[in-house]
């Protein structure tokens, strides 16, 4: 109960306030940094490794990082950006270790031009034609592209934040998201010339 209760204190709590109370020593600071963003460390790590089993081993390197590097913790921007930026940094030696593919199923209708209604079952046909469109235009985007769209697409982080995460200058990202964009909705219209722009 004590701990709920100190858990509790940092709920309405900025990052960096989380950050400076995780410094010192207070691991209800911790927990909520893990109740803020594990799941989308989780989320990231299953959509580019694709096993569920990897996802959780990323998911818990993520935050064991975090852990052993408490006491010189001093993240660029958001600790959302820097805990990403971790998880991506570990994805990317998965990937190379065990030559897991990459693979990106987000929910990234909107992007195809399409929505997500479920209003009758002609629409849900639809719908289901469009997302599996968009997952195989996601499927032959590089390395490169679908982690920039995964992360600033699915997962929100700042063009700044994925700058961070992934080693680019932003005008890199904003360049690699629009092109990624550009690319799958050209793929899901059928004008698979556009592509090379």
């Amino acid at each position: 109960m004590a701990q709920l209760a100190a858990r509790s204190v940092y709920v309405d709590r900025s990052d960096e306030d989380l950050v400076r109370a995780y410094v010192r020593g207070d691991d209800a600071a911790f927990e909520e940094v893990v109740r803020r963003y594990g799941s989308g460390i989780k989320a990231y790590a299953h959509r580019m490794l694709r096993n569920a089993e990897h996802a959780e081993d990323i998911y818990v390197e993520t935050f064991a990082t975090l852990v052993r590097r408490r006491e010189q913790l001093q993240p660029r921007g958001t600790i959302r950006g820097y805990l990403f930026t971790i998880a991506h940094r570990l994805c990317i030696d998965a990937v190379r270790h065990r030559r897991t593919a990459y693979a990106a199923i987000p929910q990234l209708v909107a992007i195809g031009g399409g929505r997500q209604q479920t209003t009758t079952s002609e629409m849900e046909v639809e719908a289901a034609e469009l997302y599996r469109d968009i997952e195989r235009a996601i499927d032959t985007l590089s390395v490169e592209h679908r982690q920039v769209l995964l992360l600033r697409t699915v997962h929100g982080l700042s063009t700044r934040e994925t700058a961070d995460a992934v080693g680019l200058e932003p005008g890199q990202v904003r360049s690699q998201l629009s092109w990624a964009r550009k690319r799958i909705r050209a793929m899901v219209s059928g004008d698979q010339g556009n592509g090379s722009a």
